[in-house]
């Protein structure tokens, strides 16, 4: 097993199959390298990236707690804690994963049903 890394990127895979190792490393030399310990990588950010918005679950900024879902984009973070079925209904909020909003509201739940019981 071998681990490879992105050099664009400097992601490290790790326990690749000998032969598919060997064939991307031959076939894309300059896109893939071993994964060494000695091995460092000048990564540029793509600038493009920081405009695009960034979607997780967590807890407000207010100090209550609150579960919410967290919206990143650049340097301006904002928070909804409404209803799950409106998220996507809020300016800029069109582009919320649905993996996120069920992350959500599983979570809700969960922390819905430690309160009561």
């Amino acid at each position: 097993m071998a681990d490879l890394c992105v050099n664009s990127t400097g992601r490290i895979f790790r326990r690749i199959d000998d032969g598919t190792a060997l064939l991307l490393m031959e076939a894309f030399p300059e896109a893939f390298s071993h994964a060494g310990k000695a091995q460092t990588f000048n990564v540029t950010p793509d600038p493009m990236s920081a405009l695009l918005p960034r979607f997780c679950v967590g807890v407000t900024n207010s100090g209550t707690g609150a579960l919410a879902i967290i919206r990143k984009q650049g340097n301006t973070t904002e928070y909804y804690s409404g209803p799950a079925e409106q998220v996507k209904k809020q300016p800029g909020w069109e582009t919320c994963p649905d993996a996120v909003v069920e992350q959500w509201k599983r979570t809700d739940a969960r922390q819905r049903e430690q309160v009561r019981g």
